[in-house]
């Protein structure tokens, strides 16, 4: 444990924890400074503020690119958040903080690097660190451990040369006591030479870096290094040997979190409970708790501009995406531009499903084809006015109720999972299901979620069917369903009467 004289300890009275801080952003980090001599390319904040270089690494980048991987989720994600807020943790972290205007040019110059991508919202901002994630693998890219004594007053009061060499030493070595050799002229894969990433010029220069880092305790008595010095490499060539001091160097345990990701902010609070409400009704409350909650607060934000029509729309077919794949689109604004639908087609589901009449469109299909059979449906009547298609729906149901023999739902209509197929003590709520004629719709749903919890292994299995017979009771009991022929089509027979 690890208390500071910082705001975390004072308001909160809890300890400052490590970081945990990929490899590959700290290497593009200090990539900014490859075209150090660059003095022309610059940036401005405004078109009152003076201009900044862009390609020169300062004190303020060390120190907002640690806290980005401190408020960052596993994902390397800052979601529906204010800028503002980040900043507000760097202040309670660091017992010397950084001012807020110089926080705001290095978020500025980590954008036009590339280090980090912003959406911004209404307000709200949306970030992702690259150099984070590993996307063929599907996990964090390799990662070291930063110890929180970089938070500490006498380490931000050090020559930047100094932190520097000291997050570079964080980066490369693995264990402790392992003994780092770098150049003082040529590059290495990773890092530039010592002369390029100190800007010394001089080998006394680089000595002095070595010996402070060495010899000056920074935390507890103790100095950054173990060890620090140069050494003679033939004739008129050195070599840089250091190592961090071992009660500096941190190696990642299992389990611990490295993260403190910030909470979303609150937005459009009553849309939040409605789309809540629904989830919970289609019992997927699931995705309200998916990131720690923040998925479904940037749900809400993407949905906030369509009629509540055509967001129930869009939540089942999230919801269906979630019972198929146990996850949630990572980019769900891609997925609510795939699966949208206008309003008119929204209104004219909900109308089927309100009058009893939907389960008659796909009664016939595929599972495979049901999407596009619906859709084929909506385009020979969205010509008609709404209010003619629920009047329409309504006389043909009961047409169709008198017309036709009912017929009973075969056990086939209460499968839906498959993978349900083995489990006997399930084949017994299915079978009630079936004597009772419930509505297979809501059955099916029902199922869903059963399947869902069996693979997110969150319950036992006795637990799930107590809970699945308790819902069975609650279900609606199904209508009668007209018996049709195969070659029915629902919207001509609307269409005619």
């Amino acid at each position: 444990m690890i208390i500071l004289n910082n705001q975390k300890a004072k308001t909160h009275y809890t300890d400052t924890q490590p970081v945990a801080i990929t490899f590959n952003f700290l290497k593009a980090l200090f990539d900014i400074e490859s075209n150090f001599n660059r003095k022309e390319e610059t940036y401005r904040m405004n078109k009152e503020s003076r201009p900044r270089q862009l390609n020169h690494l300062t004190h303020a980048d060390l120190t907002v690119a640690t806290v980005l991987f401190v408020v960052c989720n596993t994902q390397g994600r800052i979601w529906n958040i204010t800028p503002h807020m980040i900043y507000q943790k760097l202040v309670e972290l660091y017992e010397n903080p950084i001012s807020s205007s110089q926080f705001y040019e290095s978020l500025e110059k980590f954008k036009l690097h590339g280090l980090i991508q912003v959406e911004e919202s209404e307000g709200l901002y949306n970030y992702q660190i690259n150099y984070f994630w590993d996307a063929e693998k599907g996990r964090i890219l390799r990662y070291v451990i930063l110890h929180p004594v970089v938070f500490c007053a006498a380490f931000t009061s050090l020559p930047l040369s100094h932190k520097k060499l000291f997050y570079a030493a964080v980066a490369q070595q693995r264990e402790k006591g392992y003994t780092l050799y770098h150049s003082l002229t040529k590059d290495r894969e990773d890092f530039p030479g010592l002369f390029a990433l100190t800007h010394k010029n001089q080998r006394h220069q680089v000595d002095k870096v070595l010996t402070d880092l060495t010899l000056y305790p920074i935390m507890d008595g103790k100095p950054l290094f173990g060890l620090g010095k140069l050494e003679r490499k033939g004739k008129g060539s050195y070599v840089a040997m250091y190592s961090l001091n071992s009660h500096f160097f941190l190696k990642a345990a299992k389990g611990k979190k490295y993260h403190e990701p910030l909470a979303a902010r609150k937005v459009y609070p009553r849309l939040f409970s409605w789309v809540q409400k629904e989830l919970l009704d289609r019992r997927a409350g699931e995705i309200l708790d998916y990131n720690k909650g923040q998925y479904a607060y940037l749900l809400v934000r993407s949905l906030r501009k369509l009629s509540r029509s055509v967001i129930l729309y869009l939540l089942d077919q999230l919801v269906l995406y979630f019972q198929t794949y146990k996850s949630l689109p990572m980019d769900l604004a891609g997925f609510i531009r795939e699966k949208r639908i206008s309003k008119t087609e929204a209104s004219i589901l909900q109308i089927t499903e309100k009058t009893g009449i939907q389960p008659l469109i796909t009664l016939h299909t595929p599972k495979h084809e049901r999407t596009s059979r619906l859709q084929e449906f909506i385009n020979s009547i969205s010509h008609l006015p709404l209010r003619t298609i629920r009047e329409a729906c309504q006389r043909g149901y009961q047409a169709l109720k008198e017309s036709f023999d009912s017929a009973v739902h075969p056990l086939e209509a209460y499968t839906v999972e498959d993978s349900l197929n083995h489990w006997m003590e399930y084949a017994l709520i299915r079978k009630k299901a079936q004597q009772e004629q419930r509505e297979p719709t809501s059955f099916g749903n029902l199922e869903k979620w059963v399947h869902a919890q069996l693979q997110l292994n969150y319950y036992r299995k006795e637990e799930i069917l107590e809970f699945a017979l308790e819902q069975l009771e609650k279900l609606p009991y199904a209508n009668p369903v007209p018996r049709l022929p195969i070659s029915f089509k629902l919207e001509n027979f609307l269409l005619q009467s």
